[in-house]
């Protein structure tokens, strides 16, 4: 009787069946990836990563706010001290004739003002150059009428850093130059300042500035107001100075084209003629150079 078991090992298997079977074994035995082996880490990575994205996200949206709204409050108080400073004009019309009066209201009026600027200096230093140029150097202004000259240079130097424009940063450039010549307290602060007016002058001459400032004349206009306030920060340390950049100023004024002028620069030049550069009266102009 014939054996019906047969014995798989003498089976003889192709050389092709050979290969698939082989091939068929390593990719069973090979070792999956990471992920696939650790599929609930990759999730809890994944998710991590995610609330990072997400924390970035919405503390820059409140940096952002926080920030928008700092700059709605300083615009807020430099309009307030403005306001401030037109009623106080209004009252000493209103109140000329009684001095008792008018002495308690300016004491009033002080008050307020002096915690206005406070508030807005506590403001611009947390913006930072976030502020903007104009609000500091008006701010940085006040606080010089009120004899803060520290604070002021400190606000302006923030401005100039904060400026975004061209004509930012040439006001921020005069307003410096006024302060390190006239509050000087080293030859080298006022080099300083002698140094911030010749930039300004040197930017009116960039071509970013007359792109900015397409206006007829606009560039001799911008010299001449600049070597009037140069002018003025000089007379009462050197007055020889102040008078060679009052004959600038003129000269400027002389190559305007016709039909173009400067009504506030005008007025200062008549004052200074009669009244003395920067209103010293010991620093007139030179007979020579008087418009």
């Amino acid at each position: 009787m014939a054996d019906t078991n047969c014995d798989d090992s003498s089976v003889p298997i192709s050389p092709s069946l050979s290969k698939e079977l082989h091939d068929l074994n390593i990719t069973l035995t090979r070792k999956k990836p990471w992920w696939n082996e650790n599929g609930s880490l990759v999730v809890a990575a994944m998710a991590f990563i995610l609330s990072l994205v997400v924390a970035g996200i919405s503390a820059l949206t409140s940096y952002n706010k926080d920030i928008h709204d700092q700059q709605i409050q300083l615009a807020t108080v430099t309009q307030q001290i403005a306001d401030l400073e037109i009623k106080a004009v209004e009252l000493a019309a209103k109140y000329k004739d009684d001095p008792v009066t008018q002495v308690q209201i300016n004491d009033l009026l002080f008050a307020q003002h002096a915690t206005l600027l406070q508030d807005a200096g506590d403001i611009a230093t947390r913006l930072g150059t976030n502020s903007t140029s104009s609000a500091l150097i008006t701010i940085a202004q006040r606080d010089l009428n009120l004899g803060s000259i520290e604070e002021a240079h400190r606000l302006l130097l923030l401005a100039l850093s904060a400026a975004r424009t061209p004509v930012d940063t040439w006001a921020a450039l005069r307003n410096l130059g006024f302060v390190e010549i006239r509050y000087a307290t080293s030859p080298e602060m006022r080099e300083s300042g002698e140094n911030r007016y010749r930039a300004a002058l040197k930017l009116a001459e960039e071509k970013k500035y007359a792109e900015a400032l397409p206006l007829k004349g606009a560039v001799e206009l911008f010299k001449a107001n600049t070597e009037a306030d140069w002018a003025n920060a000089l007379s009462t340390a050197n007055c020889s100075d102040a008078q060679k950049h009052f004959s600038s100023t003129l000269q400027y004024l002389s190559k305007l084209p016709n039909g173009v002028a400067d009504q506030r620069l005008n007025k200062v030049v008549s004052a200074y003629e009669a009244q003395g550069i920067g209103g010293v009266p010991s620093c007139l102009p030179s007979p020579e150079v008087k418009g």
